[in-house]
């Protein structure tokens, strides 16, 4: 009885401390809710009330790490510090107006992600700024946290679902589908947010060491699976040198989860150097290890961009190299891994917002390319776009997937010499060739 005293105590102050973000998710859930019945009955809702959704929730996000910094700064100034709650309309006013231009376009729901990603790290590392302590430990409570409410979250669901089963079969009742949609919304928005907010722990909790189970598992298995793949990849880059041939695409892919996930449990196990010889020697060798796939991968997709140009996953493998170097700098020059999250958050931020950002480069990118392209095709004159008939069929379809980048991730307003109102089936009457399924 009195941990379940305990636990309501602190559910209660919970909810008095996180009130806005438990608001602001309810809030989002209640308009995901409705959307839901609407999209079932055949009613269409604007995205302008849609983007009301992902708005709420960043909302939420935004005043929780609010919170992390007025408790960071300490009561004496908490009643200046609350102006800072101003912070969350004018954020979410950001975000609906300028980073969700459109929510059906793929670059608007990437940068959201990716600012979404930004602050949850800025909320692990803020309480620690300024301190000697690391924040890996409490990132790892907090992460734990989380898939304790993703347990309870699936078991609330598997357990409604099969108690209203059950009771359409035996009262031989019928329940439309969506109702499980909105239960599966309610539990996620009216619940679960509380519930993880009451169990992750204080930033200010004494470090302990890892538990033996999760140390034997980090020791044995996820070292030497990521030694073994390490082997895999230098074999493969031996057999590159020997064939002269240079390696497919997937490599790119293959290199940037690999080198992520080592950094990742580099960061968390930083701390174990010292605690048996295994541990020691592979977090001393293996971010030099790392290097080479790291290069081969930055030429792999150096010669992509050089064909192809600049799109926000090719930017963002760049952006990734970047952080991956620095990491290494920073874990065997620097003996910092504290600085490895705000380093991230540095350069998901630049990816973001300002000239540099992934839309903008990758925009301006495609955009050189399909000018540079109708320059040399001798149909672009007066900044207005000329028929050729005789163009190659190699140029039509470079200008075809120039055309449908921009028609999947932005507007053909942002190229200038398309006639107002342009659009993919207008391809005929403007470049004199259509975009068919055989054009690739």
């Amino acid at each position: 009885m009195d941990g379940l005293f305990n636990f309501k105590n602190k559910t209660l102050l919970t909810m008095k401390e996180y009130y806005i973000s438990i608001l602001l998710f309810i809030l989002a859930t209640i308009i995901m809710m409705i959307a839901i019945w609407a999209d079932y009955n055949g009613i269409y809702i604007k995205d302008s009330i849609i983007k009301l959704i992902p708005t709420l929730i960043y909302g939420a996000i935004i005043a929780l790490i609010i919170n992390s910094i007025i408790n960071r700064i300490g009561d004496i100034k908490k009643k200046i510090s609350n102006l800072l709650y101003l912070l969350i309309p004018l954020l979410m006013v950001i975000v609906y107006y300028i980073i969700l231009t459109d929510i059906n376009m793929f670059s608007s729901l990437l940068n959201y992600l990716i600012l979404c990603l930004l602050s949850s790290i800025l909320f692990l590392v803020i309480p620690f700024i300024g301190k000697e302590e690391d924040s890996d430990y409490y990132s790892y409570k907090v992460i734990i946290s989380l898939m304790i409410t993703g347990i309870c979250y699936l078991l609330l669901i598997f357990g409604l679902i099969f108690i209203i089963q059950s009771t359409t079969v035996l009262f031989e009742a019928s329940i439309n589908e969506y109702v499980y949609a909105e239960i599966a919304v309610f539990i996620l928005g009216f619940i679960m947010p509380t519930l993880f907010l009451a169990i992750i722990p204080s930033s200010e909790l004494e470090r302990k060491e890892y538990p033996d189970v999760i140390k034997k598992i980090i020791m044995y298995i996820i070292y030497p699976i990521l030694s073994l793949f390490t082997v895999v990849l230098y074999t493969y880059f031996i057999k590159v040198l020997i064939e002269l041939k240079w390696p497919s695409n997937v490599l790119g892919d293959l290199v940037i989860t690999y080198s992520f996930i080592s950094i990742i449990v580099l960061y968390f196990t930083y701390k174990m150097k010292n605690e048996d010889k295994w541990s020691n020697k592979f977090i001393k060798i293996y971010p030099w290890v790392l290097i080479i796939p790291m290069i081969m991968m930055l030429i792999s997709f150096i010669i992509r961009i050089n064909a192809y140009g600049f799109t926000e996953p090719r930017y963002y493998a760049l952006l990734h190299f970047v952080f991956i170097i620095l990491s290494i700098f920073i874990i065997k020059i620097k003996n910092k891994v504290k600085y490895i999250p705000l380093i991230l958050s540095v350069l998901l931020f630049i990816s973001i917002f300002g000239p540099l950002s992934a839309t903008n480069v990758s925009k301006i990118c495609q955009e050189k390319r399909l000018e540079k392209i109708l320059i040399s095709n001798n149909m672009l004159k007066d900044n207005k776009i000329k028929i050729n008939y005789n163009l190659e069929e190699k140029e039509k379809n470079k200008i075809i997937n120039i055309l449908r980048y921009f028609d999947q991730n932005h507007n053909f307003n942002d190229i200038d010499y398309l006639p107002n109102n342009f659009e993919i089936n207008k391809m005929e009457e403007v470049f004199g060739f259509v975009c068919n399924e055989t054009n690739s």
